[in-house]
């Protein structure tokens, strides 16, 4: 790994170079002091907002919990950085750090460390107690972790060529009395096709707009509960398809 290198080969980061390795409290965490040599070289940074020039307007350190490499002690990278201000719009901003995640206050191999025990299907409490990380922290990691196993999905049912046969659309609460959304799930498969706020029937309409038709041309069935306004936009869009209503609510009506 390139912490371990430049460690135990006392090479830099660019622009940082490692300082020393520090026990903290009784020997529990570990410190690695990173220290950043440029002080005056400005010319190469420029203003993320304007593209301006900048200069170096105080130094900050900013700890970033990494992936422990001694038994049952906790190991912190410790990274010195400046804040830079523009001298165009004023605005001020940090550098950037190598090794950290992007978005976040860990190293990037603490966030493959929890990439990889999330994809194992652990929970993010689970995950927290492991790595001693904020949940938030992981939540974030694992929202891309999910999005990269959709992409990777859709792109194997493309190949493919799968078209859902058998949909099901139903109402769920997001606080419950107040705030509602609609689901649409294909049934074979499982897998939910589209969320979307509301439950209204110009909310379901937005299922129509963001979906390729073309996808859905094989569509036979679709399951919904006896909402008027889910039915009539199936007639509209779907003519081909039956609509099946659940036994729960045929029951209650009748």
């Amino acid at each position: 790994m390139l912490l371990e290198y430049c460690i135990v080969n006392n090479h830099s980061v660019q622009p940082y170079e490692y300082l020393s390795t520090e026990p903290l409290v009784d020997e529990k965490r570990k410190l690695l002091r990173f220290r950043n040599r440029s002080t005056t070289r400005t010319e190469d940074v420029r203003c993320p907002h304007c593209a301006g020039q900048v200069h170096i307007c105080g130094n900050c350190t900013m700890q970033l919990p990494d992936m422990p490499i001694y038994p049952k002690t906790k190991q912190i990278a410790e990274m010195s950085c400046h804040r830079y201000r523009c001298l165009s719009c004023a605005r001020t901003f940090g550098e950037q750090i190598p090794l950290k995640y992007p978005h976040t206050r860990i190293t990037e191999r603490a966030a493959a460390w929890i990439y990889s025990l999330l994809s194992h299907n652990l929970p993010i409490v689970t995950v927290q107690q492991i790595t001693g990380i904020h949940w938030d922290t992981i939540r974030r990691i694992q929202k891309k972790l999910m999005k990269e196993a959709i992409v990777q999905r859709q792109q194997k049912l493309v190949r493919v060529g799968y078209k859902p046969k058998h949909l099901a659309v139903d109402e769920f609460a997001i606080h419950k009395g107040h705030k509602y959304a609609t689901c649409v799930m294909d049934l074979d498969t499982g897998e939910v096709l589209w969320i979307g706020k509301g439950r209204t029937k110009g909310d379901f309409s937005l299922f129509f707009q963001e979906i390729d038709m073309k996808y859905l041309s094989g569509v036979e069935a679709v399951a919904m509960d006896m909402n008027a306004s889910y039915n009539v936009l199936i007639h509209e869009n779907l003519p081909h398809a039956q609509i099946v209503y659940d036994r729960y609510h045929l029951q209650a009506q009748f």
